[in-house]
C-alpha cells in the first residue's frame, strides 16, 4: 500500500504535471531538430551555390 492515498484529486495532479513535463520535453526537442534541420538546410544551400 501506498503511503498516500490516489485520491483523484492527486491522480489527476500527478497526470497533468507528468503531461506538461512530456509536452515542454517534446517542444524542446521539437524545436531542437527543427534548428538542426534549418542549419542542414543551410548548410546544403551554401555548398550548391558553391558548385554551381
Amino acid at each position: 500500500m501506498p503511503a498516500f492515498t490516489m485520491t483523484p484529486a492527486v491522480a489527476s495532479r500527478l497526470a497533468r504535471r507528468s503531461f506538461t513535463h512530456d509536452l515542454r520535453r517534446g517542444l524542446s526537442d521539437g524545436v531542437a531538430t527543427a534548428t538542426q534541420e534549418s542549419f542542414r538546410i543551410k548548410f546544403v544551400v551554401r555548398f550548391m551555390l558553391r558548385i554551381i
